[in-house]
């Protein structure tokens, strides 16, 4: 069997009939028949030489532009994280952390700044400092294909192609007008979803030229947490009611040096609430206990209250879906200057609003968590027990909710525009055709982001320290912060801040490539593509004046950040045929990259490939290769400079904690106490104060990786079928990264063997501070060259295709089955296995099998296509390293999870042109398995809301028409 019968079977699935989904072919037998007769070059993802052979030595996983209108959203990252071999990361569903609206991809969960994502084979103009794409700026509606290749590709495309390479093919040489519009809609009446778009385009010139023009516009809204059931009310463990301790009523927290009198507690309330519970504050100056909610006087209708434990359910007000309003223009041509002499441009321009919205500021640390005795506000219940103290004049500790100032909420305004430009060709030398492309490209994206919600500090200091004398140093007629709602429109707008930061990226970028065949070996001709590239990325981050300053509580501090990496590259690639018809070879060739790059910062690094392609019989091909890879370290890693965040943790100090009770209690007890946390110091925030930033002494990411497979294409009457199995390894050295707050804080209590000696000076202990009242605050953690990562696993994929009855019958699998995923904190900590398991924030969901399978039938006018997506169950974990099942009487597993898609369309012969698609997303109305941390905060939505479906059953329905 000779290598062209091998190219038209593979052309048979490269043929794809109207119901096709994931894969590198799902075809129509008459269109395959057809194809015979018409076979062509082809150039796959993952290689720049033209190619006649349609499967590469690495895997290469194929989505059609069907497939996206099937799903009934324009939002290409919802498709995308079907896919097994991809790992959501924070997508639409996603308030805290939202990203600020942006839509990002994540190959085999190894991070979205370690997939490449390209358009058309050049890469896309990033959204955000650290350079990762926004999938928000590809116009969705001219997309034709998505090609996903996994094993890397640093040697063929540079940069950033550790995990793999997302290529995001459009429509070319497009005739005629097009007018498409989707609307969809929940069950539950909300969330609509509409987009509208326009494609114009026609040859010119007696076809010597081609032009296209795309408008579109999307309109998604807001859904809720608290329009949801099982988001309502913020949950903690035990699935109990928790919320935060930052209430906007104010609780009082004792200090554990300078705690009241028992005494004092039992004046006010009787017997029975202990002298170091928080002390909450009614609307009639009287007190309440958190513990028992003794004396509480406020609502109790709320499904968040819980009377054993106080608290404020924040999640109602978060969005579960973001809100988004976009508009797109495009325009693409190519125009033949002369013979194999062509011109080409493209245009891309996106604008588009997305926003956050958090609960109102809590205030719980830091400048203006403080109070003095003295001021006039102070009720007569809580004079009382401050007169109590061994020290009666020192200032408290008050914790409060700005309700009064409204919630906090990001407005971004984002505009990213890209322009490439390029003259191709071709020329004989000899008996051989080359191919060249001379291009370049230049972006900018502009992001402004509009904060409201801020509380400003120094002027909430201010109001706090008023007394007696000077009962209004704000001039809003007094700030009482104590109950809820007291304080007055007045005197939340003089404490209230709105900020503005803006972000201004540009990317220049030019390369030129030479393609074509050198000698004939035994099987066909040696081919070659040799190449150059440049890339500059230039990026500015001015952060609101009150935001630089600290003078914030709210969103975080932050910081400018500035810089600009370059990098001048050098690539060669080459196939090689080199056996054709021979016994036990009836193919065998041989292909490799290698790419020099020179960056500014990070000076030169190699990256190379090599893959095998060898057909041992018809019917049946082996595969496999390997790829050097590289991240080089991104403007923000790099410049960052010490941002504040807030991100969750538990404290070993908390008087609940396991390391309390464990076996080194007393070493831990003693460390507390040396610390300043009392032996009863209850962790009354799930939060702490974080200080990140960037490093830049950082050396590039190093990456080795492997695929091995097969591919069985099996010579079956009136059946086209194909199988492909690969097995993948990733093997990561100086991973990029930062030891989260949380592990730092557990490490100084010895977690991994960090600190044995249980020392108050450990390198650990030394990250982070307590303040009087022994509260962690402050913890340092800059970006670092980290540990390895490990992984492992398989992808299987089905691909086939058979008549039935008068009509034709399509499926499609894709799976992929996690063998390992080990990740390392830091180069002395052991490597932890985390497959199978979920964390506690997104983007750590890591089933150890996760499949999509699509079947669909087709008959004359119309077709009828299902989906089902498969979520294997996983261990619930902590964020602390090893990571290991929670305990606490926390549900520890997640279940299985699939959901279905059913989706019908008629193309009506009668009326040429006319298209129309109705589909139903989560048929089932499958709600989201619900699960929270042994710690005191749990998942946002109290789910993963990027991975499982948080809307429920949802309605769509898709017109186009074509003239």
């Amino acid at each position: 069997m000779n290598k062209n019968y091998k190219l038209s079977r593979a052309i048979k699935f490269a043929m794809l009939s109207g119901v096709y989904a994931v894969g590198a072919g799902v075809f129509s037998t008459a269109q395959a028949q057809q194809a015979e007769e018409q076979i062509e070059e082809i150039t796959v993802t993952g290689s720049r030489i033209v190619r006649r052979d349609f499967e590469g030595t690495s895997p290469v996983f194929t989505l059609d532009s069907s497939s996206i209108q099937d799903a009934g959203t324009p939002q290409i990252e919802q498709v995308l994280n079907e896919l097994p071999q991809l790992v959501p990361t924070i997508t639409t569903t996603s308030n805290n952390p939202s990203n600020g609206g942006q839509a990002q991809v994540d190959l085999r969960g190894l991070g979205s700044s370690r997939t490449l994502v390209l358009m058309d084979g050049i890469r896309l103009q990033p959204s955000n400092v650290s350079g990762i794409i926004d999938l928000n700026t590809v116009p969705s509606g001219l997309i034709e294909s998505v090609e996903i290749v996994t094993g890397g590709g640093s040697a063929v495309y540079g940069s950033d192609a550790i995990a793999g390479v997302v290529n995001i093919k459009l429509r070319q040489d497009f005739e005629g007008v097009q007018v498409q519009s989707t609307y969809a809609e929940t069950g539950e009446s909300d969330g609509a979803t509409q987009t509208i778009s326009l494609t114009m385009g026609g040859n010119f010139d007696g076809g010597r030229g081609n032009a296209v023009m795309y408008m579109s516009y999307d309109d998604r809204e807001a859904v809720f947490a608290g329009d949801r059931e099982f988001s309502a009310v913020a949950l903690g463990p035990s699935l109990n009611p928790l919320g935060s301790v930052a209430i906007p009523d104010g609780f009082f927290v004792p200090a554990g040096a300078n705690a009241p009198s028992q005494a004092a507690y039992n004046a006010v309330f009787g017997s029975g609430v202990p002298n170091t519970d928080y002390i909450g504050f009614n609307t009639d100056g009287t007190v309440f206990s958190r513990t028992g909610t003794v004396n509480y006087k406020g609502d109790t209708s709320d499904p968040g209250f819980n009377p054993a434990s106080y608290s404020y359910n924040y999640s109602p007000v978060n969005y579960l879906q973001l809100p988004l309003e976009r508009r797109q223009v495009a325009a693409f041509g190519h125009y033949e200057l002369a013979d194999n002499v062509e011109a080409y441009a493209k245009m891309s321009y996106t604008t588009y609003n997305a926003a956050q919205e958090l609960a109102a500021t809590p205030i719980t640390s830091g400048v203006g968590s403080t109070m003095p005795v003295t001021n006039p506000f102070i009720p007569a219940d809580l004079a009382t027990i401050l007169a109590s103290r061994p020290n009666p004049t020192a200032p408290f500790t008050l914790y409060k909710r700005t309700t009064e100032v409204g919630g906090r909420n990001g407005d971004n305004n984002y505009d990213v525009l890209q322009m490439i430009y390029g003259t191709r060709g071709d020329f004989q030398v000899a008996d051989y055709t080359w191919n060249w492309d001379i291009w370049g490209s230049w972006g900018r994206t502009q992001r402004t982001e509009i904060q409201t919600g801020n509380v400003s500090r120094s002027a909430l200091n201010r109001a706090y320290n008023a007394t007696a004398a000077n009962p209004d140093p704000l001039g809003c007629g007094g700030l009482n912060p104590f109950g809820l709602g007291q304080i007055s429109d007045a005197c939340a707008e003089a404490i209230s801040v709105q900020a503005q930061n803006t972000t201004v990226l540009t990317n220049t970028m030019a390369g030129a490539t030479m393609t074509g065949g050198v000698f004939e070996l035994p099987a066909g001709t040696f081919q070659v593509a040799l190449g150059v590239e440049y890339r500059e990325n230039v990026a500015d981050f001015k952060p609101d004046q009150f935001l630089a300053s600290g003078d914030v509580v709210g969103f975080n501090a932050q910081q400018p950040t500035t810089g600009a990496i370059d990098v001048k590259e050098y690539f060669v690639e080459f196939d090689a045929p080199l056996l054709s018809g021979s016994p036990f070879a009836n193919y065998l060739g041989l292909n490799g990259a290698a790419r020099h790059s020179d960056y500014n910062l990070a000076g030169g690094v190699d990256t190379y490939s090599l893959g095998l392609d060898y057909e041992p019989i018809d019917q049946l091909k082996l595969r496999g290769s390997y790829n050097k890879a590289i991240a080089a370290p991104n403007v923000s890693q790099l410049f960052r400079p010490q941002n504040e965040g807030f991100p969750s943790y538990t404290d070993p100090c908390w008087n609940g904690s396991a390391e309390r009770t464990g076996a080194n209690a007393a070493q831990v007890n003693a460390l507390c106490a040396a610390q300043g946390a009392p032996a009863n110091f209850p962790q009354g925030n799930s939060q702490v104060r974080a200080l990140t930033g960037g490093n830049p002494d950082l050396a590039p990411e190093e990456a080795d990786t492997y695929t091995l497979g097969s591919v069985w294409t099996p010579d079956i009457q009136d059946v086209n079928l194909r199988v492909a199995v690969d097995w993948f390894r990733y093997e990561i050295t100086e991973r990029i990264g930062s030891v989260g707050a949380s592990s730092i804080v557990s490490r100084c209590f010895n977690a991994q063997d960090s600190n044995p000696t249980f020392s108050p000076s450990n390198q650990w202990c030394s990250y982070f501070e307590r303040s009087s009242s022994g509260v962690a605050e402050n913890v340092r953690a800059t970006d670092q060259n980290l540990g390895k990562m490990n992984i492992d696993g398989i992808d299987l994929q089905v691909d086939g295709a058979m008549q039935f009855g008068p009509g034709e019958i399509t499926a499609n699998l894709a799976w992929t089955h996690l063998l390992k995923w080990q990740q390392q904190e830091d180069p002395s900590a052991p490597l932890t296995d985390q497959e199978g398991t979920i964390g506690i924030i997104v983007a750590e969901t890591l089933p150890e099998n996760k499949a999509r399978l699509s079947t669909g039938y087709a008959l004359g006018d119309y077709s009828v296509q299902w989906t089902m997506n498969f979520i294997e169950g996983m261990d619930v974990v902590n964020s602390d390293a090893p990571r290991s099942p929670v305990a606490n009487g926390v549900v520890p597993t997640v279940g299985s999870y699939t959901y279905h898609r059913l989706t019908g369309t008629w193309n009506p012969s009668n009326l040429e042109g006319l298209s129309l698609t109705a589909g139903i997303n989560n048929l089932f109305d499958k709600a989201p398995p619900i699960y929270t941390s042994d710690s005191r905060a749990g998942i946002q939505a109290n789910t993963d809301p990027s991975v499982y479906d948080v809307l429920g059953r949802r309605y769509f329905v898709t017109a186009s028409y074509r003239f």
